[in-house]
């Protein structure tokens, strides 16, 4: 095998080993975004159930208030 050969398998070799891991870089970016997407839907949904939770009190607020007011008169 010649010196040229030689030396283009090791330059070809070095390239393929920089793509690789520049695509296992980017893909554990993605697969982190991904996740931290997840994480903020996740928190998002506790969010809106406390939020649903307390309107569904209100009717029970409004009616407790309306009793003793009619208590007061």
């Amino acid at each position: 095998m010649s010196s040229g050969k030689r030396n283009l398998l090791i330059a070809l070799a070095i390239v393929v080993v920089i793509i690789l891991g520049m695509f296992s870089y980017v893909k554990g970016m993605y697969n982190n975004f991904v996740g931290l997407n997840e994480q903020v839907k996740a928190s998002w949904s506790q969010v809106e159930n406390q939020l649903q939770r307390r309107f569904d009190l209100i009717p029970n607020l409004v009616e407790t208030v309306k009793g003793y007011a009619k208590h007061e008169k």
